[in-house]
């Protein structure tokens, strides 16, 4: 469910609830002492955030609207444009080397 409702600063924000078994509730709760979060929702808001991030970086299925099209196609079309600083920049060692 959720609700929406203006915070203190007067910013709409909404309300999101979510049902946990006591197990899960006591696990979300020490994980957040554990990340050092005074609030477990600001702990579960930022774990879901980041888990949605990955989610929409791990996509590999993009669709793009037929009013688009033509640009994104002219888009690939394009010759390359020299970039030697980025060509400096993948020629570095790494941290991982």
């Amino acid at each position: 469910m959720t609700t929406t409702t203006k915070n203190k600063s007067g910013n709409r924000s909404s309300v999101m609830t979510f049902r946990a078994s006591p197990s899960e509730r006591l696990l979300i709760a020490k994980a957040a002492r554990a990340r050092k979060f005074e609030e477990e929702s600001a702990y579960v808001r930022k774990s879901v955030m980041t888990q949605v991030e990955m989610d929409l970086a791990d996509r590999t299925d993009f669709q793009i609207p037929v009013k688009d099209m033509q640009d994104f196609l002219a888009a690939l079309d394009r010759p390359v444009r020299n970039k030697p600083n980025l060509g400096k920049l993948l020629n570095e060692k790494s941290i991982l080397d």
